[in-house]
């Protein structure tokens, strides 16, 4: 019973950090609020690089 209770507890910590771990990562980013016209300058450039039969969305 101890022993249950002691891997129960060890995989809810566990489960915590991966939950933990993710929400750091979900919540970074490169690009900041202020970014969204250099991201759209980057898009449009890799877009009209190729030719024009070539070019999907």
């Amino acid at each position: 019973m101890t022993l249950g209770l002691a891997a129960g507890v060890a995989l809810g910590r566990a489960v915590d950090r991966e939950r933990a771990q993710f929400a750091r990562l979900s919540g970074s980013s490169i690009a900041g609020i202020d970014a969204a016209g250099w991201i759209t300058d980057f898009l449009n450039a890799a877009y009209y690089r190729r030719s024009a039969r070539s070019r999907e969305v």
